[in-house]
């Protein structure tokens, strides 16, 4: 009997792989590798990438390290040191897992990583012709060009470009949690939304687009039901997570219509950076509400107003106004982020890369147009000039990966487009340094100090602090407490240079000062812990010198040491 079940399993499955057509998928894995193989040379950057794969010593395959990865938040985990001042409300476990399996397969080589996200984005886009053949009337044409959509868009060009990103292996996870439902294996759906749950938070939302799927206007009561498994789910990973993390504390949140307008002018400029990708940039400045009359706000309440009105008039059961809501519900933390008023507001409020997931239902949406519109020769036309943009969106997409290929290339192309801010100053900075050319790099660090003050003051002094000690300062305070230009960790790099700067000018006393000053703001900061110990010996204070170095050894012992 048993040999009769496998003979008919074997029998079917011969059966669908000789009308399997490959056709499409070799053209999508063809796209994918011409605009993703130029960036297997890409070397490792100091953005993420240092701090949760070089610096990493969580990696190995072990139980103890497994345990940490589920019982730690991501910060905590990776760099205890470097997150000290503050909480680091991320739980990724499986992103930590993917990392690892990276490890264990590749050692430490970008090359191994970089393969891996090409996978990644290519199984990505291998179901976004498979859903596309469910939403799209099996119309195959259609349901490809949507995925070579998807796979060449330059809105991805940083997840292509770059090692450490999230949006990859979420929106993989989403695509397959979505097209499982869409195909009736809901156990499956559910597992790889519990991935996608554990890969990142914004997983949370996709519930609500399978109620929107799963809702057929008759049945309301159906789609609910349909919907509950996913609920009981996205509740264990809330418990998990408050257990693991706790409640998070929130820097600051605008006034409702400053919050309403900030809204607003992320969603349009989303949409603008989907519908016309030309002239991206891998920094956005952070937009600040300043007057309704401003350029670009009442054009994005417009936008805004105008869609609304459009899925209100077309109705939720409509198949485009389905899909729309599916990127609108995706793209929404996106959305809701670009309302923190972060301490480091230098950080861009938008990202392309928050585009990733919401594209898998824009490029279906732009399919279900395609469809609706084309009849006849009109088609023809349509097909062709959908043919011609991947095209150039290939070209497109190619050229900004050049810019993630190392650090100096990034800092080189933000110091040519963003001269005033505080990374260029520093970046010129150390340029100078290693010139010996000692004034110009303290004017340049000096510089950077400043903008970050600046940045600081024109927040307000109403938003919580980010202090160890868990005193209540507010952040004008806390600078004008300790004359820091930033209380975190990162900018204790830039008091270092400035020691280094002074001690090449033979002026020992401020480079001291300098150097307790970034320990101060950064205890572990090994390089400076060890600059100040030499330079108390060189000096003839022993005591002190030993005092540094026993501190020294004891981080790199506890292996809490801060690598910047």
């Amino acid at each position: 009997m048993r040999n009769k079940v496998r003979q008919s399993r074997l029998a079917a499955l011969l059966k669908y792989l000789q009308g399997f057509d490959t056709r499409p998928y070799s053209a999508l894995f063809v796209l994918v590798s011409i605009i993703s193989l130029p960036t297997l040379k890409n070397s490792f950057l100091s953005i993420d990438d240092v701090m949760l794969i070089v610096n990493n010593h969580k990696m190995t395959v072990t139980i103890g390290n497994i345990i940490d990865i589920f019982c730690r938040p991501l910060g905590q985990l990776h760099d205890k040191s470097f997150y000290s001042d503050f909480s680091f409300a991320y739980y990724r476990p499986f992103l930590d897992i993917l990392y690892m399996f990276n490890y264990t397969l590749w050692g430490i080589n970008p090359v191994g990583f970089h393969i891996t996200n090409l996978l990644l984005h290519l199984g990505t886009v291998f179901f976004v012709y498979r859903i596309g053949l469910i939403l799209l009337n099996a119309d195959r044409t259609v349901a490809l060009i949507a995925a070579a959509l998807f796979a060449v868009h330059p809105v991805h060009n940083e997840l292509i470009g770059r090692v450490a990103m999230n949006e990859n292996i979420l929106g993989l996870l989403i695509a397959a949690s979505f097209y499982c439902f869409l195909t009736g294996k809901r156990t499956l759906s559910l597992v790889a939304f519990a991935a996608a749950l554990l890969s990142k938070e914004s997983a949370a939302l996709f519930p609500v687009v399978i109620f929107v799927f799963a809702n057929n206007g008759s049945d309301s009561t159906g789609s609910v039901r349909k919907n509950l498994p996913f609920l009981w789910l996205l509740s264990a990973y809330v418990v998990i997570r408050l257990a693991v993390i706790g409640i998070p504390e929130v820097a600051g949140v605008p006034q409702p219509v400053q919050a309403t307008f900030l809204f607003c002018s992320a969603f349009a400029d989303y949409m603008k950076l989907f519908i016309f990708p030309f002239q991206l940039s891998y920094y956005y400045p952070p937009w600040n509400f300043t007057s309704i009359l401003q350029p670009g706000l009442l054009p994005a309440l417009l936008i805004f107003v105008v869609v609304t009105i459009w899925v209100k008039k077309r109705g939720v059961q409509n198949r485009e106004c389905k899909l729309f809501l599916g990127a609108f519900i995706m793209l929404l933390p996106a959305l809701m982020k670009a309302n923190e008023l972060i301490l480091n507001s230098s950080r861009a409020y938008i990202a392309d890369r928050q585009l990733y997931t919401a594209s898998i239902f824009l490029v279906l949406l732009i399919g279900s147009f395609l469809i609706r519109f084309s009849g006849g020769t009109t088609r023809k036309y349509l097909l062709l000039s959908a043919v011609a943009v991947v095209a150039l969106l290939s070209y497109q997409t190619i050229s900004l990966c050049a810019v993630w290929e190392n650090d100096d290339v990034l800092l080189s192309r933000y110091c040519h487009d963003y001269p005033a801010m505080s990374i260029s100053h520093q970046y010129r900075g150390r340029v100078f340094l290693n010139s010996h050319d000692y004034d110009h790099a303290l004017s340049e660090f000096e510089a950077a100090l400043q903008v970050e003050k600046n940045i600081w003051k024109s927040l307000g002094s109403h938003s919580k602090p980010l202090s160890p000690t868990g005193n209540s300062f507010t952040k004008v305070e806390l600078i004008n407490k300790y004359s820091l230009a930033q209380y975190r960790s990162e900018y204790a790099e830039l008091h270092f240079l400035l020691g280094i700067v002074y001690l090449a000018q033979h002026d020992s006393q401020r480079a001291i000062t300098k150097f307790k000053v970034s320990l101060q703001m950064q205890p572990h900061f090994l390089d400076a812990r060890i600059a100040l110990a030499e330079l108390y010996l060189q000096l003839g204070r022993i005591a002190e010198a030993r005092k540094e170095f026993a501190a020294a050894l004891m981080d790199i012992r506890q292996s809490s040491v801060y690598i910047p």
